[in-house]
């Protein structure tokens, strides 16, 4: 299905992309390969709790590893806002993560990279 070069477990956020490399879902962990691969794509073939139609477009899917918590919810929110994907849910659309308001803001952009 996807080719996993290295399992990581840590704090992180994740993002699907469709064939047009354009974000589709983006999500958070503290255990990103268990939640990926038990929650979203599980072994026996079926799927998670988002529809059918996100997992058949997903075509790769990055994941940027945070330091702690508190960070990966901040990218999150960040990521959502920023490429309002159309699998999120519309109640996490909040338009309330400003980097520009915090002396790091070039933090979240570079996180990205």
């Amino acid at each position: 299905m996807f080719n996993i070069q290295h399992k990581y477990t840590g704090n992180s956020c994740y993002r699907f992309l469709d064939n047009e490399a354009k974000t589709i879902y983006i999500g958070k962990s503290k255990n990103v390969h268990r939640r990926i691969f038990s929650q979203h794509f599980k072994r026996n073939g079926s799927y998670g709790h988002l529809p059918t139609k996100c997992y058949k477009d997903t075509c790769k899917i990055e994941i940027i590893k945070c330091n702690d918590h508190a960070q990966t919810v901040a990218l999150e929110q960040y990521l959502i806002d920023k490429y309002l994907p159309k699998y999120n849910i519309s109640d996490k659309r909040k338009d309330i993560f400003n980097p520009s308001k915090f002396e790091s803001k070039d933090l979240y952009e570079n996180m990205e990279k």
